[in-house]
C-alpha cells in the first residue's frame, strides 16, 4: 500500500469517527434564543446593547455579550433557512 492511501484512509477513518461521536450531541443550550435574540435586537439597534433587556433580573451596566459571535451565527441560519 502506497503512503497516499493511508494517510486518506487515517484522515477518513478519523473523520468519520469524529462525525460518529458529534452525531450523539443532541442536547441544545437554551442559552442560544437569548444569543440570537440579543443579535436581532442588535440589528434593529444597530449596535449590541449595553443593558439586557432579556434578563428576569437586574443585572451590571454595561452588559459585556461575551457570547455574540455564536448568536449572530445561528440568527443568521435560522434566518436563511427560513426557520
Amino acid at each position: 500500500m502506497s503512503e497516499t492511501f493511508l494517510r486518506r484512509a487515517a484522515f477518513f477513518g478519523l473523520g468519520g469517527a469524529f462525525l460518529g461521536a458529534i452525531s450523539r450531541l443532541t442536547i441544545v443550550d437554551l442559552d442560544l434564543f437569548h444569543e440570537m435574540a440579543l443579535v436581532r435586537e442588535a440589528f434593529r439597534a444597530g449596535f449590541l446593547p449595553r443593558v439586557d433587556t432579556f434578563s428576569y433580573l437586574p443585572t451590571v451596566t454595561p452588559v459585556v455579550h461575551h457570547e455574540w459571535g455564536t448568536g449572530l451565527i445561528l440568527y443568521l441560519l435560522c434566518v436563511q433557512l427560513g426557520l
